[in-house]
């Protein structure tokens, strides 16, 4: 799993960025639900594009609910308050206008994203082999020296990548199916705003203290780690968030 933005293989450049300045359109309210899209050559004008590229971004919206399109008939854009999925997660945290919705979207996500990760970890404290237990301990010494240098994008991708091989020390397709929803929107999250990845208390060391869990089939140590790091990421982030969903005024952007 990639801590960077996905895109579609084959994707242009100018694909993807007119795809991402309709999304931010949309998610910041600026195109509200039920508003109409100019025709599509009027729109590829203004946007100083082709049609068919414009056709593309269009498509990748469709698919992702936020427009709708008859044939004959305006595109209108949808309300993806109610049709969106864990995907918008990070580009709404970008281009939302509310801080004060946005910081309560990221604080409605903890207690899920906690469930998920330590329902793998005690999955993976019973299943996981020599050789997935192997796997992690490169990503856990990545996380170290990231954390070392405070470096956030690497710390970002090696705990992605750790995340990803807990997830294959589960050997369960469905644990792969119900954790990669929440795993890539809290990859494009981080990716999107940094600022929100806590070097303390640190990954590493949870890391480390996994792999020697999963040594021992040790669930219940596993877990207890688990929730130990989720309390104190938590708390911070709390501390972080909570006052902005109390006011729009005078507060730094989530």
């Amino acid at each position: 799993m990639d801590a960077r933005r996905k895109s579609e293989p084959n994707a242009s450049p100018r694909m993807e960025e007119l795809h991402e300045s309709l999304l931010g359109r949309i998610l910041s309210d600026e195109l509200p639900a039920g508003s109409k899209l100019p025709p599509e050559r009027v729109l590829a004008q203004e946007m100083g594009t082709n049609r068919s590229t414009l056709r593309e971004a269009l498509r990748r919206l469709e698919q992702a609910r936020l427009i709708r399109s008859r044939q004959g008939s305006a595109v209108t854009v949808g309300d993806f308050r109610r049709t969106g999925t864990l995907e918008l997660l990070g580009a709404f945290l970008e281009h939302g206008a509310s801080p004060q919705e946005k910081a309560q979207l990221v604080l409605d996500l903890l207690p899920p994203r906690a469930q998920v990760v330590e329902y793998l970890v005690g999955i993976a404290a019973t299943r996981a082999s020599a050789q997935d237990i192997e796997a992690l301990t490169p990503l856990v010494e990545r996380a170290e020296q990231a954390e070392l240098e405070r470096d956030a994008l690497p710390l970002l991708q090696a705990q992605s990548d750790f995340m990803n091989a807990l997830v294959d020390c589960t050997g369960s397709l469905l644990v792969r199916w119900v954790a990669n929803p929440i795993l890539f929107a809290l990859d494009d999250m981080l990716a999107r705003r940094p600022e929100l990845l806590l070097f303390e208390p640190s990954f590493a060391a949870l890391g480390a203290g996994l792999i020697e869990c999963f040594r021992g089939s040790d669930g219940a140590g596993a877990l207890e780690l688990a929730q130990g790091f989720h309390r104190h990421v938590d708390e911070q982030l709390r501390a972080l968030l909570e006052p902005l969903t109390h006011s729009e005024e005078d507060h730094v952007d989530p």
